[in-house]
């Protein structure tokens, strides 16, 4: 006897991963480094032409390694955004291509990495997304330099933990 369950969602979840496949060619990326200012060197991946998104993701990140993930895969999300945007996303401190054998992984030490990043590439406006962890980082990035950031999003993170001052 086989006994099968199918559950939709699953199902629906892993369509709505696996169909860009069908639509999109593979990425491709340039990888480049930048240093921080307590003399971390950071690794960033930047993907096509447009206007430029920022992607700030969470922990256990590698740029080239970790195409197949959801988050950022190579025949799914970021290759369907980067076909109209300039996506730019890095490993931060500790992980993927950046510097391993860091002790500070502060929120603090987290803005260092994108300032690095951003000033490397000589980012003068941009969008900004920050995903898990990498969100607490953008939304004190972009408290500190509202200039620069045009817009952002915040998915799965706990912004709340953030305290920003600014003074006017």
């Amino acid at each position: 006897m086989i006994v099968v369950f199918l559950n939709l969602s699953t199902i629906a979840a892993q369509l709505m991963l696996n169909v860009p496949v069908f639509f999109f060619d593979p990425i491709e990326q340039q990888i480049g480094f930048a240093k921080t200012s307590d003399d971390v060197r950071t690794a960033s991946a930047t993907r096509s032409e447009g206007p430029t998104v920022l992607i700030v993701l969470g922990w256990a990140t590698h740029l080239e390694e970790g195409l197949s993930s959801p988050t950022y895969d190579a025949e799914g999300l970021l290759a369907m955004n980067s076909e109209d945007f300039t996506v730019i996303r890095f490993d931060g401190r500790g992980f993927g291509l950046s510097d391993r054998n860091v002790e500070d992984h502060s929120i603090e030490a987290r803005v260092r990495d994108i300032e690095a990043v951003v000033d490397t590439l000589k980012l003068e406006q941009f969008f900004l997304h920050g995903v898990s962890s990498g969100g607490q980082a953008s939304l004190l990035y972009a408290a500190r330099h509202p200039d620069k950031v045009t817009g952002m999003t915040i998915g799965g993170s706990f912004g709340s933990l953030v305290i920003v001052s600014r003074k006017h």
